[in-house]
């Protein structure tokens, strides 16, 4: 259950910055943590980590945008009035007005040309399917398949293996989805539900099941020999890097990455923002607004 609560202001210490958020993302992962429920192995290491009943640290969020409101004198990065945008990895907490965030951590100044609510919609998908597209060495002639190509991780990633020089990305999502795909630069376009999909005689060099649910039966059948495959369902847990969020600001100043919004929604519809999120009929990044 969510809940509206007032809380003190958050201090700084030495190496920190206070931030005002203008924009914040809500993801999977936060559905996850609401309900504690997350797949397989993780849910009895995700409970001892993070509550058995009820969350230890019960604001959720991970991925920001907003403003530099105050600093420590040590601080040689950034000024107060800056614009960042950053994630808070493995912490959570950007469900709030301010949060607090040590210097070095992944945070970054924000492009002239990127809005708070576009960079909100940044992170999260761009720094997960950086992390286990990197698992693999870049080969632009390799065949390569994206199951569940239309959610924040999915679409990020269709965008980053054009942008790593990819002649054959197929983006596996529902017929309703494709156009949007096609425009970030999928080469190819199925629909799992469709017998198209099934009857797919494609092999590919490796695969990535941006949402943790392709069905076990086609690992084996739609991988080469030796083929790789990548899942955000599996034991791996993302370990988010800055440098992998500059490269993608480096990539949006370049006219080559492009933030995707399905929804806005005011702070005070966070309620809503989750019942949307829920009905897993979403498209990319849903955005809150403060």
């Amino acid at each position: 259950m969510l809940v509206l609560h007032e809380i003190n202001e958050p201090h700084i210490s030495h190496g920190q910055m206070r931030i005002k958020l203008k924009a914040i993302s809500v993801n999977s992962g936060d559905a996850r943590l609401r309900s504690l429920n997350v797949p397989g192995p993780f849910k009895l290491i995700m409970r001892l980590s993070m509550g058995w009943k009820r969350l230890k640290q019960p604001i959720l969020g991970v991925a920001y945008a907003g403003v530099v409101e105050a600093i420590t004198s040590d601080n040689r990065d950034f000024q107060i009035g800056d614009r960042v945008i950053g994630h808070l990895g493995l912490k959570t907490g950007t469900y709030s007005e301010k949060i607090v965030v040590d210097i070095d951590s992944i945070v970054s100044k924000m492009p002239n040309t990127l809005t708070y609510n576009d960079a909100a919609a940044i992170p999260f998908g761009g720094i997960t399917a950086q992390y286990f597209l990197k698992k693999v060495s870049v080969n632009p002639n390799h065949q390569v398949m994206v199951y569940g190509a239309a959610g924040a991780v999915g679409s990020m990633a269709i965008q980053i293996l054009k942008n790593q020089g990819y002649h054959s990305v197929t983006a596996v999502a529902k017929e309703h989805h494709h156009g949007f795909l096609q425009q970030l630069g999928a080469d190819r376009t199925l629909d799992y539900r469709q017998n198209e999909f099934k009857q797919d005689t494609e092999q590919y060099d490796f695969i990535f099941d941006a949402v943790g649910k392709l069905p076990k039966e086609f690992k084996k059948t739609k991988l080469k020999a030796n083929g790789k495959f990548l899942t955000v369902g599996g034991f791996d847990i993302v370990k988010e890097k800055k440098e992998d969020l500059e490269e993608l600001l480096t990539w949006y100043r370049d006219g080559k990455l492009q933030a995707v919004i399905d929804s806005e929604f005011s702070f005070s519809e966070m309620v809503a923002a989750h019942q949307h999120l829920d009905t897993q009929t979403k498209r990319a990044s849903i955005v809150v607004i403060l």
